[in-house]
């Protein structure tokens, strides 16, 4: 059996705001959503696009001119995060995530 689970774009990104909270690449409690795509090539994989006028002014730009990417992984009871490009800031795992009952 299967059920369909529909969210919106911005419900997604308050999740990450706070499941990803203690992580060293995290997303600010001020972030707003400016858009939001699903990978017509990778499965799964959904991309948000965010602001945040106090955290994210100095972000680094890719050579080529773009944003690096911040990517966030949830598995069970851990989150991962990690900036593409990043050499100062490793992949960050977190254990315990307080996760609703």
């Amino acid at each position: 059996m299967q059920k369909r689970i529909e969210f919106d774009a911005n419900s997604l990104l308050k999740l990450c705001v706070h499941y990803f909270q203690d992580n060293a690449n995290r997303v600010p409690l001020d972030a707003e959503l400016v858009a939001a795509g699903v990978s017509p090539y990778v499965t799964r994989w959904v991309m948000l696009e965010a602001v945040s006028e106090h955290e994210w002014r100095d972000v680094p730009v890719a050579p080529n001119g773009e944003l690096e990417p911040l990517h966030l992984r949830y598995e069970g009871r851990k989150t991962a995060s990690w900036q593409q490009g990043a050499k100062d800031v490793p992949m960050d795992w977190r254990r315990e995530v307080e996760a609703p009952k």
